[in-house]
């Protein structure tokens, strides 16, 4: 799909919405080490919860 602008458009006449897909696409939503972590939680968490149970 071509861009909503072509190259050299002043910033004035850009589409709004073209910017705001672009600044979204910067960061990604949660880190790689995010996702890691919550996953070793939730593992020490079964992992207590089946010592005291068990």
């Amino acid at each position: 799909m071509p861009p909503a602008d072509p190259p050299g458009t002043d910033p004035e006449d850009r589409d709004r919405s073209e910017n705001d897909l672009a600044r979204r696409g910067r960061q990604p939503t949660a880190s790689p080490w995010t996702i890691i972590l919550v996953i070793a939680l939730i593992a020490a968490i079964v992992f207590a919860a089946s010592a005291l149970l068990g």
